[in-house]
């Protein structure tokens, strides 16, 4: 069965879980799924190499102060995505793009989503603390 997958990540810079997404969307793409890798993008330059799947950039503003980033990046996600209605499956790569859409399933716009976890940080900021434990 052929499945309409829509992959998130935090960004599009070259990281642990972006890249870990990236290789998922493509081996998914490859297993003959229409899998798309989403992410908010701040440069507008799109991710650092080019993909053999779909991808799909939302608008993202510079945040330098990282509770508001988090926030900022976690609405950004939610609007992009608060309509969207072609995906089969929702995955999240990292807390941020899982606070989303974990927003999106309470508001009842999404039925559910899947979530990966990479690792676990330690951050000092309660409401940044949060929102990992949540994810």
């Amino acid at each position: 069965m052929k499945l309409s997958i829509g992959i998130l990540t935090h960004s599009t810079n070259p990281r642990g879980g972006v890249v870990h997404g990236m290789a998922l969307a493509e081996a998914l793409h490859d297993a003959g799924h229409e899998a798309t890798l989403i992410a908010p993008d701040e440069t507008g330059a799109g991710f650092f190499r080019t993909l053999r799947c779909a991808t799909r950039y939302i608008p993202a503003r510079h945040v330098p102060d990282l509770p508001t980033l988090v926030e900022q990046r976690i609405d950004e996600i939610k609007n992009a995505l608060r309509h969207e209605r072609s995906f089969d499956v929702l995955h999240a790569q990292d807390p941020i793009s899982a606070n989303a859409l974990a927003d999106l399933a309470e508001e009842g716009r999404i039925q559910g989503f899947a979530r990966t976890v990479h690792h676990l940080d330690s951050f000092s900021h309660p409401g940044v603390a949060a929102r990992q434990a949540r994810a």
